[in-house]
């Protein structure tokens, strides 16, 4: 894995830390998503994901196959209701992209045994 790749695993866990934080004090509204916001998706967007930890991980374009789709699929409901019900479900779901992505980090450092499950 190259440096760039590194630095930007690195910097989605850190953008991953922030919308946890942002969910976990109810300031919800401000978590930003989207390709937008993803270090990996700025390198590798333009590519159809090839290459990104995640693809290598999952073996899907688009981070299907990873807990992110969940993370939107939750935003949309906290959006639609604002119950604590769904404020769980949406930090839940924040959760599980941060610890997956600190997995593949992991995995990474260890070597890339991340590749297509």
């Amino acid at each position: 894995m190259s440096e760039l790749d590194v630095k930007a695993l690195e910097e989605s866990v850190s953008a991953w830390e922030k919308k946890l934080a942002q969910v976990e004090t109810w300031n919800w509204r401000e978590v930003k998503l989207g390709s937008h916001t993803c270090p990996l998706c700025q390198i590798y967007l333009h590519n159809e994901c090839e290459g990104c930890p995640v693809y290598r991980d999952t073996g899907e374009r688009y981070c299907k196959g990873s807990p992110h789709n969940g993370v939107y699929a939750a935003f949309v409901d906290a959006c639609g209701r604002n119950s604590p019900a769904n404020l769980r479900a949406l930090e839940a779901a924040v959760k599980a992209e941060l610890e997956y992505l600190r997995s593949l980090s992991e995995k990474e450092m260890k070597g890339g045994e991340n590749e297509r499950k």
